[in-house]
């Protein structure tokens, strides 16, 4: 696995203050919020993130994949930790390189969290007991199921589920929302 160049990282920041997790039963969690101009979402993204402080204990890190906004006064002004890429790498490269970020730093688990607010950070402790549960490696927080149904343009929505149809023929497993920016990973599936 490559490293990421030192230059374009900045120490991660602990929201509350507290610690990374030891791991066992306390996992070290990672969130990463890939972001590309994001500056009017981004705020929203890291303030819901923060209200999670007294309830998992997780750092994060923000990849700021070439915005060419203020996305990066942003995260400095909330002081979390930040990736610049070189250039802009599109979201597999800005997700994938928070991944190995987590890796290098050894976390139990990372969760992408995507900057625009489509996600609600009080689900993420739901992401966890599921993944922690040993029985996947991979979840998937769906913006299609629940309370708060997300409501997509008529030929997103077509292409989602016509790419969900050729991931349920090819895995014979259902997903309701494959393209979903929302997901945790443990160990195993992030050094996968």
């Amino acid at each position: 696995m490559g490293q990421l160049p030192r230059k374009l990282i900045r120490p991660v920041a602990r929201l509350g203050g507290r610690p990374a997790c030891d791991s066992g039963d306390n996992p070290r969690v990672l969130v990463v919020v890939p972001a590309y101009d994001e500056e009017d979402s981004l705020p929203r993204a890291l303030a819901d993130l923060g209200t999670l402080s007294g309830l998992v204990n997780f750092d994060v890190v923000v990849i700021d994949d070439g915005s060419t906004d203020a996305t990066r006064k942003v995260d400095m002004a909330h002081g979390t930790a930040c990736v610049l890429p070189p250039f802009n790498l599109g979201i597999g490269g800005a997700v994938q390189t928070g991944r190995l970020y987590a890796v290098e730093r050894d976390y139990d688990i990372a969760v992408q969290f995507d900057a625009d607010g489509q996600h609600l950070a009080g689900e993420i402790p739901q992401l966890l007991i599921s993944l922690m549960d040993e029985t996947a490696h991979v979840v998937i927080g769906s913006r299609f199921c629940g309370r708060r149904q997300f409501r997509s343009t008529y030929s997103r929505r077509v292409g989602i589920g016509l790419l969900s149809h050729v991931v349920r023929l090819l895995s014979r497993q259902t997903f309701t929302d494959v393209t979903s920016g929302f997901r945790a990973f443990n160990r195993e599936a992030m050094h996968f």
